[in-house]
């Protein structure tokens, strides 16, 4: 890697320089934030589970884990603008646009949100069910 890095492009052009260090530096800075963040979220829903006294079930098990896993989103997206960054400032080789990515990971992390919402919602409601039977 040269020692000015290029990491904001107009087009296939770069417009923006910054050292090697401090890209290295930011993205861990990054990573760091994503999974201080994760943990707190995680945290957070597991002691107000407590407080509000809801059993430990499969349910509130899995829920937690998405709640966890949500900053895997910004994080795949944060993977490739350093590739990104990287590719082009070893090779000179440019990738589709960010926003594309950002775009395709948001819309297939919402997918796939939705599926899993609503297998817990049919789960909550065939648990309903069994409980008002009984």
């Amino acid at each position: 890697m040269p020692e000015e890095v290029a990491y904001r492009f107009s087009g296939s052009e770069p417009t923006h320089w910054f050292g090697r260090g401090g890209v290295i530096a930011w993205a861990l800075v990054l990573q760091f934030v994503f999974a201080l963040l994760s943990l707190t979220i995680v945290f957070i829903a597991t002691t107000a589970s407590r407080r509000l006294q809801i059993g430990e079930t499969d349910l509130n098990r899995s829920l937690f884990t998405v709640m966890g896993n949500l900053m895997a989103l910004p994080q795949i997206i944060l993977l490739f603008a350093l590739l990104d960054i990287f590719l082009y400032n070893a090779y000179q080789i440019k990738l589709i646009p960010l926003w594309v990515i950002a775009l395709i990971v948001m819309v297939l992390g919402g997918v796939v949100l939705g599926v899993y919402f609503i297998r817990t919602i049919r789960q909550f409601r065939r648990q309903q069910g069994k409980s008002l039977r009984e």
